[in-house]
């Protein structure tokens, strides 16, 4: 479920940022446009006061010479008809109002009044400055001062004071702000209206990039959606040829490899079922022919051994009850068919014990190797003992998991062989058993001092039914192609020999550590 907020969304935010520099645009022009207005609004009527009641001043001079209110009333009323005039007040030298139009306000000093050493004017006019009115006020010169700061303003020079200056009046003006006012309210209208034009367009441009923009990467949000769905023939048209076509056309190009993939995929998954199935079948019918065969083994066993075994109780029998009427040749033949019996009993046993490898699950635990030699030196000591066989046990041997009873029958057959190829006439045998560690798998070794093998025997030593022939020894010929079965088969590794005939044999085998996990 999608708990985003509308304006989290990316259309809100591009409109957002995309009005927002026009809106702040629009502001600063409408601000500057009302600002500039009212200062050019200003400086307009402060001029028009002062050029009011400096004409008010010049004309006024005689009527204030002969004090004539008749005279004083006429340039009065020539005035009057200025636009935005309050009140024209003419004061004699004593501050008397001797002519004047509209209602003089005496006092304009209050808190909302304001001035500046710059409303002083050349001819000693003030301006001050209230909320509804600008207030203006000329000193009357006499002539000859009048000529003399006209003549000093024309020629550039500062006015300055000379010894007959005399004022003989003063002229008020006070002009209204009201149509100032009323053209700052249009002003403010005009701005308004300017910023509402900036917003609209501002929308309006957000709405078409948003259409060229934002809506077709929300449609490619609408679609990655539905490909995390799972529906890859979901795909975008490409509507413009810019970035945001490119990225649409490599969309489709990717669900396109995607959908091209689970197919793949799915035929793959059907092949694997199949093969699975197959292989499965193959199991049963693998796991029915063991079955089979470790009946038929068994019973080919049993009737192999059950004629040894009445040949060897009937040959034994033989030579107990008949052995004062045979002579030495005699009794020498019925040994040797017991030895033979017994032998062939031992053949048949070490067949089934090949046969099973590879196919009876092993029973894999934490095994401590060196407890495993020591058994087998228990077991071999009675043979040690007679050939005086001195057995070495390296004491860094590792515990492993593996399956125990196979690792017995490594190191029962390799020290077994080890002690008896040690030659007749060696007078300190010695048989080392150690390991080295490797990085992907163990390695052991079974190390003697006997007669050692040449080189042309190193692979045939491991053939089933293979003996070597420097020494008559003991036993079948297969302990060696068991051993090899189970490294290869069993533990994932591989056996060597390394010797050189008449200096020793050095027999390596290797255990995989994803076999025979070190612990």
């Amino acid at each position: 479920m999608n708990f985003r907020r509308p304006w989290h969304s990316l259309v809100a935010k591009f409109s957002f940022f995309t009005s927002l520099p026009v809106l702040m645009a629009s502001l600063a022009l409408s601000s500057n446009f009302i600002r500039h207005n009212l200062s050019e609004t200003e400086t307009a009527m402060r001029e028009r006061g002062e050029s009011i009641a400096r004409d008010v001043s010049h004309t006024s001079e005689y009527g204030l010479l002969i004090q004539n209110k008749e005279v004083l009333d006429e340039v009065i009323h020539i005035h009057s008809t200025e636009k935005d005039l309050l009140y024209i007040a003419i004061r004699n030298v004593s501050g008397e109002i001797l002519a004047s139009y509209g209602e003089v306000i005496e006092d304009i000093s209050g808190d909302t009044a304001t001035s500046s050493p710059a409303s002083v004017t050349a001819f000693n006019c003030r301006v001050i400055e209230t909320d509804i009115l600008y207030g203006i006020t000329c000193d009357v010169l006499t002539i000859k001062e009048q000529r003399n700061r006209e003549g000093l303003l024309r020629s550039g020079a500062a006015p300055v004071q000379v010894s007959d200056t005399k004022k003989i009046g003063s002229v008020q003006v006070g002009l209204s702000k009201a149509s100032m006012m009323a053209s700052m309210r249009h002003a403010k209208t005009e701005a308004l209206w300017l910023t509402a034009g900036a917003i609209a367009l501002a929308v309006l441009v957000a709405v078409l990039l948003t259409r060229l923009m934002v809506r077709p990467i929300k449609e490619l949000a609408i679609a990655a959606g539905e490909v995390s769905r799972g529906n890859f023939g979901y795909s975008v048209e490409a509507k413009s040829r810019d970035e945001i076509g490119d990225l649409a056309i490599s969309f489709n190009r990717m669900t396109r490899h995607l959908r091209e993939s689970r197919e793949s995929l799915q035929r793959q998954l059907e092949v694997e079922e199949r093969i699975t199935k197959e292989l499965a079948e193959r199991t049963k019918e693998l796991s029915k022919s063991n079955e089979e065969l470790d009946i038929f083994v068994y019973t080919v066993s049993h009737d192999l051994k059950a004629p040894l075994v009445t040949l060897q109780g009937f040959s034994g029998l033989l030579l107990s009850d008949c052995k004062d009427q045979l002579d030495e040749n005699g009794r020498m033949y019925i040994e040797r068919i017991q030895k033979n019996t017994e032998r062939m009993g031992e053949l048949i046993e070490n067949l089934l014990k090949l046969s099973r490898i590879g196919r009876v699950e092993d029973q894999e635990e934490p095994v401590d190797t060196a407890d495993v030699i020591s058994d087998v030196a228990d077991e071999l000591a009675l043979q040690m003992k007679e050939r005086g066989t001195k057995l070495v046990i390296k004491s860094d041997m590792p515990t492993i998991i593996c399956d125990r009873v196979r690792m017995v029958q490594i190191f029962s057959n390799l020290i077994s062989n080890a002690n008896k190829y040690m030659g007749s006439d060696n007078e300190t045998p010695i048989i080392e058993v150690g390991y080295d560690e490797q990085d992907d798998h163990h390695r052991f070794y079974v190390k003697d001092n006997g007669i050692g093998i040449a080189e042309e025997y190193h692979e045939t030593i491991f053939q089933i039914l293979h003996r070597l022939n420097d020494v008559e020894v003991e036993g079948t010929g297969m302990g060696l192609t068991i051993v090899k079965k189970i490294i290869v088969e069993t533990f994932g590794g591989k056996i060597w020999v390394d010797s050189v005939k008449g200096n020793g044999t050095t027999m390596w085998f290797t255990v995989s550590k994803t076999t025979g996990i070190n612990v």
